[in-house]
């Protein structure tokens, strides 16, 4: 399935400063045309789900609610970048902030769908040691889990509310922390659909490929 992304940049005049960011932007931008960026998130068969009293939300603020795209121009700034993926469904638009949560220097992703907030993420990749990690687990099971004795293994464990919208940890390359709104709503049912229709169309073009050289070699 090949996605095409769209993409308006903010320019900086030093050079070093631009080719940071259009690397990330290329890295961005090569992950968000694939749905498996989404399915890999939702699919979580192979995690078990702690429930939280808390509601998963990116911003109660009314202000938000109202005018998401004014609020954030007002909060953040004009995005770092804006990508536009064009798919069989609808377009899914990405904005991308550089910003501080405390003393942490991170990337804000937030993802939409028909002008719904669909998933947001924060990216660490200026962590120091363990220490600082352990700092940003603690907050989420302070916030989250606060009344549950029991130790949660954020590799095995995922946490979702009452309107299932999870929170999912990826540390693989750098340390993500990933808020998925509604993770049963009938967009993401698309995507997967989508992916495993695709998966199976290449098998069988395998399959015919395979079947054809065993007839001819």
């Amino acid at each position: 399935m090949k996605l095409f992304g769209k993409i308006s940049k903010l320019w900086r005049n030093n050079k070093s400063y631009y080719y940071q960011r259009d690397y990330y932007y290329d890295q961005l931008l090569s992950k968000s045309e694939n749905l498996k960026l989404y399915t890999s998130l939702t699919n979580l068969d192979g995690k078990q789900a702690v429930l939280t009293n808390k509601v998963i939300s990116f911003s109660e603020n009314l202000e938000f609610k109202r005018n998401q795209h004014k609020y954030l121009k007002k909060k953040f700034g004009k995005p770092t970048y804006t990508i536009t993926n064009d798919l069989p469904f609808g377009k899914i638009i990405i904005k991308l902030f550089r910003v501080y949560i405390g003393t942490f220097k991170t990337k804000l992703e937030l993802h939409f769908f028909q002008d719904t907030l669909i998933m947001y993420s924060y990216t660490f990749s200026y962590l120091k040691n363990e220490f600082d990690k352990g700092q940003l687990l603690n907050v989420l099971k302070e916030k989250y889990l606060n009344d549950r004795e029991e130790e949660i293994d954020f590799n095995k464990n995922y946490i979702v509310d009452q309107n299932n919208s999870v929170i999912v940890l990826s540390d693989s390359v750098d340390f993500t922390i990933y808020f998925i709104t509604d993770i049963k709503s009938d967009l993401f049912h698309q995507m997967n659909e989508l992916v495993t229709n695709d998966l199976a169309l290449k098998r069988q073009r395998v399959s015919q490929n395979e079947r054809e050289l065993y007839r001819r070699l």
